[in-house]
């Protein structure tokens, strides 16, 4: 609610007699109104208020993100002796670059060496033992070779066997084979896995069969012909027993005489442990498949024996790996490619079981640093950013850096958090190692800009222009307005205090402006109601000094100092900048409803300029 006491300004002369009269009648309608009304009392200004002209420049506005930390190598290592003994040699020297997996220190071997041998025996001895318990165990089930039919079985469940007692026949009746005699000079062109045809001799039936084997001997038949065995195999169509004969031919070749099938194979299971017979679930007569289960034997010591051998043999690969770990030691070799910068001890030196630090290996191609960032800054730092950085002891010089990792682990401290933050430094030149540096990351920059100090840019992005520029926007003509602005400047800028006293007073706050933030201000906003503002649009404010004109602007970055326009201004504009100086204020407020507020007031307790501002009273 705008206060609709009109507060006089002071002139040499005193108030003039019509102006006290209009106030007096003001009053008294607004106290019969029944409004509420609040009355400024006893505020004293000087009065000093002055315009800045300040010219719109081009240049670069950037946010810069700070902190400091200590440099040290990028990777730096101790190289330490992890067994005792003498040091047989050396090939270290301060100063020396060395390569990573470069040999440093070589270590008497021979205890180690000898306990190598050592766990080795023991080991083969525990495999040897092992593998045998082993075999015991995976004996207690007994599975079938080949596929066939059970023509025999001797035991049931239950019953005890020992290693080598027979167990069942199985035949395998599905493949048959057939052994026949060609003459020797066919047999020569005959070979492996050659197709055959297998000619039954009860019926005549053609069948395929492939050649198994071919038999290198020779023999002369009863009839005088000189011939060599052919073993065929092939599927039986039926149920063709081994009492039956057939002939084969191969490849265009006959063979000399018939021959007997015979089953594919025919042979007696037996055992090779000792235990019960369990889970046998077959009876003579049933088809067994290649790998199945015929039964298994129970056998609890076999077991026990089994896994004891287990952890033995396990124990003693532990043993061994252990051993060839410490032989390892017993080579000092550089963990990086870098720089000896220290050393302790040399060929010839006896060590200890202590862990001994031989000596230090840095890599120096690179220097590295950590700062701590505000959890404020975090959020504009990124990899590989670029980071300007300073050190106190080398007062003129500059170095570039650039962010190798981010943390994601804050540390708090009353009640700020902040993330580690590492900077890699690649041309360090005269940097070394425990230097103390101060770092600048330019978290956003823009270049070749548009800017105006940032307090010339009050609440709701507006500036303050000439009238004559304010209209020049209007119409367009920008440079008449400015030249005309310039020419008004001379004649009319106030030249000192005295002066800017006598304009127009108005409230000007100093606004308090971070990087990165819009400028605060607290004077009076217009209408959200009213119709959008753009760009170069005049703003109508009752702070606005006589002769000038506040008008929208957009904006992008900015600083502490400046802040980039985007628009509503151009290059070589003049903008001002409202200063109030107020020495002391003292205020009290009253709140008075009706005819009442009216007791008391005079004409002495109205001098001043408005807080607010406004223009001169007539």
């Amino acid at each position: 609610m705008n206060n609709p006491l009109l507060l006089l300004k002071k002139t040499g002369k005193g108030i003039k007699k019509k102006t006290i009269i209009i106030l007096c009648i003001v009053l008294v309608i607004a106290a019969a109104a029944g409004g509420t009304w609040y009355v400024m009392g006893k505020m004293k200004t000087s009065g000093d208020t002055t315009l800045t002209p300040v010219t719109v420049t081009r240049g670069d506005i950037s946010v810069v993100v700070s902190g400091s930390g200590t440099v040290e190598p990028i990777e730096q290592y101790n190289l330490v002796s992890l067994v005792s003994g003498e040091i047989l040699s050396d090939n270290v020297t301060v100063g020396q670059t060395v390569k990573a997996d470069d040999v440093l220190y070589t270590i008497d071997t021979s205890d180690a060496e000898n306990n190598i041998k050592q766990s080795e025996i023991a080991l083969q001895k525990q495999q040897l033992s092992y593998n045998q318990e082993v075999e015991s165990y995976q004996n207690l089930t007994v599975t079938v070779p080949t596929a066939g039919v059970v023509t025999s079985l001797y035991v049931e469940n239950g019953d005890d066997v020992s290693s080598g007692a027979k167990i069942a026949d199985v035949v395998d009746s599905q493949t048959l084979k057939l052994k026949v005699a060609f003459n020797a000079s066919d047999a020569g062109h005959l070979r492996l896995s050659q197709k055959a045809q297998v000619c039954l001799d009860t019926n005549g039936e053609i069948l395929d069969g492939t050649v198994t084997q071919l038999y290198t001997g020779t023999y002369v038949t009863s009839s005088g012909a000189i011939v060599s065995d052919v073993e065929v195999t092939f599927k039986n169509p039926g149920a063709l027993t081994n009492s039956e004969t057939a002939t084969v031919m191969i490849g265009g070749y006959a063979c000399n005489s018939s021959g007997k099938i015979s089953y594919g194979s025919e042979y007696t299971i037996t055992t090779k442990t000792s235990g019960e017979v369990t889970g046998l679930k077959i009876s003579e007569g049933d088809k067994v498949k290649a790998g199945s289960t015929l039964l298994t034997l129970s056998n609890p010591s076999s077991n026990v024996n089994l896994k004891s051998g287990k952890l033995s043999i396990e124990d003693a690969q532990l043993n061994l790996e252990n051993m060839k770990n410490t032989l390892n030691d017993y080579i000092i070799t550089s963990p990086i490619s870098g720089t000896i910068i220290e050393k302790d001890y040399k060929g010839g030196d006896s060590l200890d079981d202590n862990k001994t630090t031989l000596a230090v290996v840095a890599d120096m191609s690179k220097l590295i640093f950590t700062m701590s960032i505000d959890e404020l800054d975090i959020s504009q730092i990124s990899l590989n950013q670029e980071v300007v950085i300073t050190a106190d002891a080398l007062p003129d010089e500059e170095f570039t850096g650039y962010i190798d990792n981010i943390g994601i682990i804050g540390t708090s401290s009353n009640g700020v958090t902040t993330y580690p933050v590492e900077v890699v430094i690649e041309n360090y030149k005269d940097l070394l190692p425990g230097m103390n540096v101060t770092a600048d990351i330019v978290a956003e920059e823009v270049t070749d800009v548009i800017k105006v100090p940032v307090d010339a840019v009050t609440r709701g992005n507006v500036v303050l222009v000439t009238e004559e520029y304010a209209n020049s926007l209007k119409t367009g003509d920008s440079s008449d307005a400015e030249t005309a602005q310039t020419e008004a400047d001379a004649s009319e800028a106030p030249e000192s205090s005295a002066q800017a006293s006598a304009m127009p007073a108005v409230s000007a706050s100093p606004d308090t402006t971070q990087a990165g933030a819009a400028p605060a201000d607290t004077s009076p906003q217009p209408n959200q109601n009213d119709k959008k503002i753009s760009a170069g649009d005049i703003v109508d404010r009752p702070d606005t000094p006589k002769g000038y004109k506040y008008i929208k602007v957009t904006t992008g970055l900015n600083d502490e100092d400046y802040i980039e326009i985007t628009g509503g201004l151009t290059e070589g504009a003049q903008i001002f900048i409202i200063t109030t100086t107020t020495d002391e204020t003292e205020a009290a407020t009253e709140e008075t409803t009706g005819a009442g507020m009216m007791s008391g007031m005079s004409g002495g307790d109205m001098g001043g300029p408005p807080a607010g501002g406004g223009g001169p009273m007539g």
